[in-house]
């Protein structure tokens, strides 16, 4: 049996959840894919090699955190600016179809139009916005369910 042990530390790190762009959401520890990468950079394997190299079979893996972890939020938060890419991305991380979007209804005369849009996952109707234009309605509908999901505030 071969073991390798290092240690890795710095002031600041962001492992991010498959689902969530480059929001603040975060695990609090590097993920099993960030380690296994850890590893492969440090054994000299090229980008994604370790996926041929270390077998669920063969390949143990253990983390210690040797100090407590601190958490900050980032001012930066991208689902904001786009969260129909943020929803079909969630979507997408959970095995589910892209999200899609239909006209429920539209009201108003043709200089001022109001759209209700429902967006649906897998069939399922997930959410309903509205606005004055049909993009509007939807990035207002994806914005409804990645507040339910608990992915913006």
């Amino acid at each position: 049996m071969q073991l390798l042990a290092f240690d890795v530390w710095g002031d600041y790190a962001h492992f991010k959840k498959r689902y969530a762009t480059s929001s603040p959401l975060t695990h609090s520890i590097p993920s099993k894919p960030t380690i296994l990468g850890l590893i492969a950079a440090i054994l000299g394997f090229r980008r994604n090699e370790y996926q041929s190299k270390f077998k669920e079979y063969d390949s143990k893996i253990a983390l210690q955190i040797l100090n407590p972890i601190k958490k900050t939020r980032i001012s930066i938060n991208q689902i904001d600016e786009d969260p129909k890419s943020a929803l079909q991305e969630w979507a997408q991380s959970q095995g589910f179809l892209s999200p899609t979007y239909e006209l429920v209804s539209e009201t108003g005369p043709d200089h001022a139009k109001h759209f209700f849009m429902s967006v649906t996952i897998n069939g399922e109707k997930w959410g309903e916005g509205s606005g004055s234009s049909k993009q509007s309605a939807e990035k207002e509908a994806a914005i409804q369910v990645l507040r339910k999901l608990k992915l913006m505030e």
